[in-house]
């Protein structure tokens, strides 16, 4: 079936099936072809690599299903049959060819991140781009910040030019009443907005700017300031003398007229920012009736007050003075993102983040870009999921390659829904979506700078565009649906602004035939103190057994979303304390549990053994866990370290050496000597941690400072990845878009619906003489968008507009994850409900608060188990893998399991820990017989040396030849005066086992070593043999 336009854009509102069109979409393509690769010829790209692997998982799954015919893609099989004409049994054939081609030519199976496309652009053009070779890719722009800022901090003292900077820039902040100890902070925060995707194109405009010509700049402003603010003092000071010689009785209006103008400008100091004129005296300054009893001085008075008033009233002074306390961070962007060059350069790295702008330099100057000359011929096709998300410079990278399809006459789709628009912090642009959906909607791409041929190719784009709009949700139950298609559009009716017209202008959904019963809302204002009884309430309600097992939800069923994580954390705490199992990453944060900061605190005091902090740190967190009385924590603290080792010997914990070992070996070490494994609680937050310093020690460094430096940096990110099965889970709406739970409890409904007024916006300046330094001009700075300057006012306007929306969606976002019931509590913050006004406007209206039935249906999944495993259809008649099977798998599976956890073993002390991380991982069910194997090894009389902690291990390490290849023995020991090599065999002896261990030996002795000891040790039956 063809398509009336080549370019088609599908309206996807919440549950409507967004994945299931993309899949059906890109699989009729597919099949629709006449290569069984074809799949190589289209390019699909979304925001995530989650989102990207799930899209390849059910196309693979639908396409197996279709090949099968065994009803897993009957929902796509009819659509898939009306756009391609094929029959059943063609059908089936041409997906087993297809899924055949996927699986031999997986990495032809183009479905990405568009960063990941951006990148494999990149690199087929890093020399003429100018990046280095083999480039390792940056994503952590504020770990490179810092890094930039402690380089040049270095410099202080001695760089002249860098020492005066830090030095007036100290000055600045102690004049506006800071602090000298946050100046690294302040000038990292600032930093910042080097890569911030919103503001880091208008910060960096001022790129050309040098010290000395902000110094330049600086002097003009202040110079300005001072001649103005002397007239104004000058005038103020006269106003005063004046009125001390008259009263309000002589002003028409009194004290409520003119006067009180009198009054605000003679006062000693004046605040700029809030001066304002009311009517009364408005009207005296536009008629000049001022006097309401003849006075000598009225005309003096008259004179001062229409010299000073405009110079007050002028938006120069105040934004002169705004500027003037931070005018000084200006060119710590110049010199940072030059420290920045050079770290990228020296690291040979790239930022991924400037690899767009890269990109957009080039198209915006060539109508055929050469980066795209090869990858324009290999993709036909270009489908882009999220497309809501979606960056004006993103898109205008994008649109060579998608004219080039269309103008071959091929097929090209995007997918979004502007309503669900909730990235703009990372530089998504929702008017992208609208512009091409609303024909009346204004062009956005005016906007963007265009050369003539990119505005050539919107043309084209939108000439060739169609909209099919996706409205039913398969989600959510009638109730639900009906309660936010009447709420959102009594908000919408209540706004004035365009924009949310457009952004909304699809809001009405329609109810899944299957779905018309049950969907309940419940809306309620609650009180902060009273959401932990509320929530405990509601929980137990929804998970209350009443009558039969089908009646009650899981908690698994149930999820809370929050605005912020930190709101998140405090139903997180709510929760553990009354033993409800939740899933959160909050809660699954390492640097959460005590025992893994009681091991960090324990590889700070070995770094620092004669530092105060650090031994009252590692003995607090000790009393904490193991509830230890009977000392005086700071005078121990404070004591000799020999003293210190003495209290824990006294305890039976020796400590002695234990600072000598690397920081794995130190890990594992506290790990064993204060038996952490055995406190029944946490285990997996320990053996995560461990992980954590396996990793970092085997692939970065095994320097105890660079382990505690990451620690620091990535603390606040490190979480176990494997919650509870049945457990309540806590997330943001950022992280909930996508998802569905048939219970959401949204508990703290009042984020602001504008500005906070935190946020700063780098704003185009006025063309003041003042802020040139010769021909170079300051371009931009950053002002609050509470500022009232008139200049100002159009991008304020919009940032409102565009915030207003983006916090309208978040509601929207989180309303529509509920599939059976939702409750929506508003909590006021500072008194005020935010965005919560919305709906308690509208309960109002509707006098009701409950909306819906409350009718549970069970949406429990029939769990099919296959008996055997199969080769997915790919692998046909035509071409078969030659698969060797052993006789016994379960020996070699045995074999496997006892390698990985030798490998892991140094000390036999350990084998209970690792044991017990391998059960928690899953890679066994039973640790108990491969214990009993394992320790028949490292207690035997001839090994249990070579398994102590006075022996130096080396476990599965190559060992390098100039004329063979590489071995790796199992286990190399040195222990005293000798070297042994050992090695487990698990399968039945034989005469090359020998060999092979003397193979090790000849290697090590061209290494030097002479004295060589050799084991075979055999696990079934268990022995160990001593080779000659």
């Amino acid at each position: 079936m063809e398509k009336d336009t080549l370019f088609t854009i599908y309206s996807s509102s919440a549950g409507s099936g967004k994945t299931f069109t993309l899949t059906r979409e890109y699989i009729s393509t597919v099949l629709a072809a006449q290569e069984d690769d074809y799949f190589k010829r289209i390019l699909a790209m979304t925001f995530t690599n989650e989102a990207a692997e799930q899209m390849k998982e059910r196309i693979i799954s639908t396409l197996k299903g279709l090949a099968n015919q065994d009803g897993a893609a009957e929902a796509y099989k009819e659509q898939i049959q009306d756009a391609t004409g094929l029959s059943d049994e063609d059908l089936a054939r041409k997906s087993r060819k297809v899924l055949h081609e996927i699986l031999q030519n997986y990495n032809d199976f183009a479905i990405k991140t568009i960063d990941s496309f951006v990148n494999q652009v990149i690199q087929s053009f890093a020399i003429d781009l100018k990046l280095p070779y083999n480039y390792e890719i940056v994503l952590d722009t504020n770990t490179l910040i810092e890094e930039a800022v402690n380089r040049l901090t270095d410099k202080v003292g001695q760089d002249e030019e860098l020492t005066l900077l830090y030095s007036d820039f100290a000055e600045g902040i102690l004049e506006n009443e800071g602090s000298w100890n946050n100046l690294r902070e302040e000038i990292i925060k600032f930093a910042k907005v080097i890569y911030d995707t919103n503001n880091g194109h208008a910060a960096t405009k001022n790129l050309h700017l040098t010290q000395k010509d902000i110094n330049v700049i600086r002097k003009q402003i202040t110079d300005y300031i001072k001649d103005v603010d002397n007239r104004i003092k000058k005038g103020s000071e006269r106003l005063r003398q004046l009125l001390a010689k008259i009263n309000s009785d002589h002003f028409v209006g009194k004290s409520r007229g003119i006067y009180s103008l009198l009054e605000d400008l003679s006062a000693k100091e004046i605040d700029l920012l809030k001066f304002s004129v009311n009517k009364t005296a408005q009207l005296a300054l536009d008629t000049g009736n001022w006097e309401k009893q003849p006075s000598e001085n009225i005309e003096e008075l008259k004179a001062i007050t229409y010299d000073i008033l405009p110079l007050v009233l002028d938006e120069k002074l105040k934004l002169f003075k705004t500027i003037n306390k931070e005018l000084l961070k200006v060119p710590f962007i110049n010199k940072i993102k030059g420290e920045i060059d050079n770290i990228l350069k020296e690291k040979n790295q790239a930022i991924l983040a400037d690899f767009n702008d890269r990109i957009a330099q080039i198209v915006s100057e060539e109508p055929v870009p050469f980066i795209y000359e090869r990858i324009g011929e290999k993709y036909n096709h270009i489908f882009i999921d999220e497309f809501q998300d979606t960056s004006t410079t993103q898109f205008l990278n994008l649109l060579p390659l998608i004219e080039n399809s269309l103008a071959k006459g091929y097929q090209n789709l995007i997918v979004g829904d502007p309503k669900q628009a909730i990235y703009s912090w990372r530089g998504g642009n929702v008017l992208l979506m609208v512009d091409l959906i609303q024909a009346e909607a204004q062009n956005n791409f005016s906007t963007a700078n265009l050369s003539e041929h990119q505005s050539d190719q919107i043309k084209v784009v939108k000439k060739n565009t169609g909209v099919e709009e996706l409205v039913t949700n398969r989600r959510s139950r009638g109730g639900l649906i009906h309660f936010n298609n009447e709420l959102f559009q009594f908000i919408i009716d209540r706004e004035i602004d365009p924009i949310s017209h457009l952004v909304f202008s699809s809001v009405k959904q329609e109810v899944y035939e299957k779905n018309k019963i049950g969907g309940y809302t419940e809306v309620e204002a609650v009180d902060s103190d009273q959401v932990q009884e509320k929530l405990l309430n509601l929980i137990n309600e929804l998970t209350l057994v009443e009558g039969s097992s089908d009646s009650k939800y899981s908690f698994s069923d149930i999820c809370i979303i929050t605005r912020k994580r930190d709101e998140g954390k405090i139903c997180a705490d709510i929760l553990s304390q009354n033993n409800i199992p939740i899933r959160t990453d909050d809660a699954l944060l390492l640097n959460s549990y005590y025992e893994v900061r009681f091991l960090v605190a324990g590889l700070r005091l070995a770094m620092h053994p004669e530092r105060t902090f650090e031994k009252f740190e590692f003995l607090q967190f000790y009393s904490f866990l193991f509830d230890a009385t009977g000392f005086d924590l700071k005078a121990l603290s404070r004591a000799h370290y020999s003293e210190y080792l003495a209290f824990f010997k006294a305890k039976g914990i020796d400590l002695e050496g234990f600072s000598s070992l690397d920081p794995y070996q130190m890990t594992e070490f506290l790990i064993a000597r204060f038996k952490l494994l055995e406190l029944g609680k946490n285990t997996q937050f320990v053996l995560a941690f461990l992980d954590f310093v396996l990793n970092f020690t085997n692939k970065v460094s095994k320097n105890l400072f660079d382990l505690l430096k990451e620690w620091e940096n990535k603390k606040v990110n490190l979480a176990l990845t494997s919650p509870p099965s049945d457990a309540v889970t806590i997330t943001t709406i950022h992280k909930s878009k996508g998802l569905e739970y048939e219970v959401v409890i949204v508990p703290f409904i009042n984020w602001s619906v504008g500005p906070t007024g935190k946020e700063k916006l780098w704003i185009k300046l006025p063309d003041y003489p003042e802020f040139y330094s010769e021909e170079k001009r300051l371009e931009t700075f950053p002002l609050s968008p509470g500022v009232k300057y008139e200049f100002a006012q159009e991008t304020i306007s919009y940032y409102k507009q565009m915030t207003k929306i983006e916090n309208l969606n978040l509601l929207y976002v989180a309303l529509t994850r509920a599939k059976q019931r939702q409750y929506l509590w508003l909590v006021p913050k500072n008194k005020k409900y935010g965005i919560g006004e919305y709906l308690l406007q509208f309960i109002g209206k509707a006098d009701k608060n409950c909306f819906g039935e409350k009718a549970h249906i069970s949406s429990k999944k029939v769990e099919i188990k296959s008996e055997k495993a199969e080769f997915p259809p790919a692998f046909g008649t035509d071409k078969k893998l030659n698969v060797i099977w052993r006789p016994d798998t379960q020996e070699l599976e045995i074999g496997n399991l006892f390698h990985d956890a030798m490998q892991r073993i140094q000390f036999a002390e350990e084998v209970d820990a690792i044991l017990d991380k391998m059960l928690i991982e899953g890679q066994i069910e039973d640790k108990e017989s491969l214990k009993s194997d394992i320790d028949k090894v490292v207690n035997h009389p001839k090994l249990k040396d070579l398994y102590s902690s006075r022996a130096q291990i080396k476990n599965e390490t190559e060992i390098l030849s100039s004329t063979t290849q590489a071995r790796r023995p199992d286990r190399v020991v040195f222990f005293e005066d000798k070297v042994y090599i050992l090695d487990y065999k698990t399968g039945k002896k034989s005469k090359y086992h020998a060999k092979q261990l003397k193979d090790y030996a000849s290697l090590l002795r061209q290494m030097g070593h002479h004295s060589i000891v050799l084991y075979l040790i055999y696990l079934h039956p268990f022995e160990v043999v001593e080779v000659n």
